[in-house]
């Protein structure tokens, strides 16, 4: 699962109330949002408010968590939620093309190649040697 795809999930249904003040709180700086950890199944971040508090936010397909006073006593998604998400949306999504191995059987050097090419990446002598 994508991280647009996880983010989105995580705050669907938002109430326009929390979605007005993320907006207003990343358009006025007043917040500051850092994404600190992500996997296929979560997103991780932190918001810092105007006042230097610190909320830890995870997003998953099925909620968003944050320890702010908010967030715990509605046991909903907060504006720091919203904004992590908001941050994580203007990132482009980066789609991983899934190649296969070629597992078809190669050329093999011969043990002659392979010390010839282990002389070639020895580095020069700084002197000359006499036997």
């Amino acid at each position: 699962m994508s991280n647009h795809s996880i983010v989105l999930k995580s705050v669907e249904g938002i109430d326009t109330e929390r979605l007005a003040k993320a907006v207003c709180s990343l358009a006025d700086d007043s917040i500051t949002v850092t994404l600190t950890g992500q996997n296929d199944r979560e997103v991780k971040g932190s918001v810092v408010n105007g006042d230097g508090k610190r909320y830890d936010v995870v997003l998953t397909p099925e909620r968003a968590f944050c320890d702010c006073p908010d967030s715990t006593f509605r046991r909903a998604a907060c504006k720091h939620a919203v904004a992590l998400a908001l941050t994580i949306l203007q990132i482009p999504a980066v789609e991983v093309e899934e190649r296969k191995p070629d597992l078809r059987l190669k050329r093999m050097r011969t043990s002659d190649e392979l010390a010839h090419d282990r002389a070639r990446r020895l580095p020069a002598l700084p002197c000359e040697v006499s036997l």
